[in-house]
């Protein structure tokens, strides 16, 4: 470690260099010109030297005991210093008979340490902007308990794969007013919100925003501290009333259950597709063989498996109007690990009526009324490297379109364990 105090004394040589090339040489000078014959100049430096060496020494405590002084007597007061972290601005209507003025409030959020070893309390906290029209000051005023920082949060959740989801949060705003009676020691920091207002300004305050910020902090032995800040100034959010978002929240879960009665209503008045899978609509696995050509061959295995699902369903239509059925198709979907929907190739196809039954495509189903239960086939066949994929994230997805509707669909579960063992298995609601 570097003494400080011994490297103090080193001032002693500029102070020494500056007495022997100045009062000191103009001796040595005069005592050579009036006694030339009679004057040793090695001695007489050496005597001007050693003199020059002690005045120094004596010149340089001196200027070290002055330090010495000035840094007891500013470690007798302390010294708050700090960072505005946050500005935020918030005009509202001044109830004054001038109709064109307004009341700006200022909330900060501010970073204070005391940097010396006094401690002290505050006594007064001061705002003033200063902009090109000139000087605005500001008075404190405390923060409304209802107030809130609303910001935006990034936490991590897992939907299949870990993933990033934004929220918006309410942080409260701890108060620095509150804590003016508590002591500042040196090195430990203190961090909150500070609250001003500018009474009756201009209603246009963009100048004032753009303005130069600095905070007063008047401290127990009331010396004032300053702390700039210059714009643009950091801002993690907005500031809002916690009554007032409650109350938007509220409007806006309404207006999303409005939204989704409405959605219902609508769908009330469409034409709706029931399958009944009530033990009735089912499910055949098999796979497929390959017929010899030749007499006495047996047999072999194909790489296909047939699947077909008997469908049992009806038609119910709330719509006000007839309304025509244009296609009816059903495809194996599977739902892969990021909760994504895929089609497996191939297997989408339109329905076909069983034998002997009325066709329900181009069909038009009268205004409230329901059709009789008709039964309809589908008919895939699949790749043997495919029949692994069948499993419980595997469903069947019937889709009706009709004139004047989007396409409506419903999707069924298939236990396909039990129809790979015993060749077919009932259709269910998926869930």
């Amino acid at each position: 470690m570097v003494n400080k105090g011994y490297w103090g004394w080193l001032k002693i040589a500029p102070i020494w260099v500056a007495l022997m090339s100045g009062s000191f040489s103009l001796i040595r000078e005069v005592v050579g010109y009036y006694q030339p014959e009679h004057t040793d100049p090695k001695p007489l430096f050496r005597l001007l030297g050693w003199t020059c060496f002690f005045i120094s020494a004596v010149i340089a405590w001196i200027i070290k005991q002055r330090e010495l002084v000035d840094e007891k007597a500013k470690n007798a007061r302390p010294e708050i210093t700090g960072e505005i972290l946050e500005v935020y601005f918030q005009p509202t209507a001044a109830l004054s008979k001038v109709p064109v003025l307004t009341d700006l409030y200022i909330t900060i959020k501010v970073y204070l340490v005391n940097t010396r070893p006094k401690q002290t309390t505050i006594k007064k906290y001061a705002l003033m902007v200063n902009t090109d029209e000139g000087e605005y000051y500001a008075e404190e005023t405390p923060i409304d308990g209802d107030l809130r920082l609303k910001r935006e949060q990034r936490h991590q959740v897992i939907l299949g794969l870990p993933a990033s989801k934004i929220e918006p949060v309410l942080d409260e705003l701890p108060g620095l007013g509150h804590q003016r009676h508590i002591a500042l020691t040196e090195g430990n920091g203190r961090e909150g919100w500070l609250r001003f207002v500018l009474a009756e300004v201009a209603l246009d305050t963009t100048k004032i925003q753009e303005g130069i910020t600095t905070l007063t902090i008047v401290d127990a032995f009331g010396t004032q501290h300053k702390i700039t800040a210059y714009p643009p100034f950091n801002r993690t959010g907005e500031l809002v009333s916690h009554d007032m978002e409650e109350i938007h929240e509220s409007v806006k879960e309404s207006k999303k259950e409005k939204e989704k009665l409405k959605a219902q209503l609508e769908e009330l008045k469409k034409l709706k597709l029931i399958i009944n899978t009530d033990h009735q609509s089912e499910v055949r696995i098999n796979r497929h063989w390959n017929v010899p050509v030749m007499v006495g061959v047996e047999q072999s295995e194909s790489d296909e498996w047939h699947i077909t699902a008997h469908l049992r369903m009806q038609l119910e239509n709330n719509a006000l109007a007839n309304v025509l059925v244009k296609k009816l198709e059903a495809s194996l979907v599977r739902k892969t690990k990021r909760e994504e929907e895929k089609g497996m190739p191939k297997t989408k196809t339109s329905l076909i009526p069983l034998l002997g039954i009325e066709e329900l495509v181009r069909h038009e189903v009268l205004a409230g009324r329901m059709t009789e239960q008709y039964w309809y086939s589908y008919e895939v066949d699949i790749p043997a490297r495919y029949v692994k994929r069948l499993d419980s994230t595997c469903f069947l997805r019937v889709t009706m379109e009709a004139m004047r509707q989007p396409p409506s669909s419903i999707d069924l579960d298939v236990d396909w364990e039990e129809a790979k063992i015993k060749g077919t298995t009932f259709l269910t609601p998926r869930k």
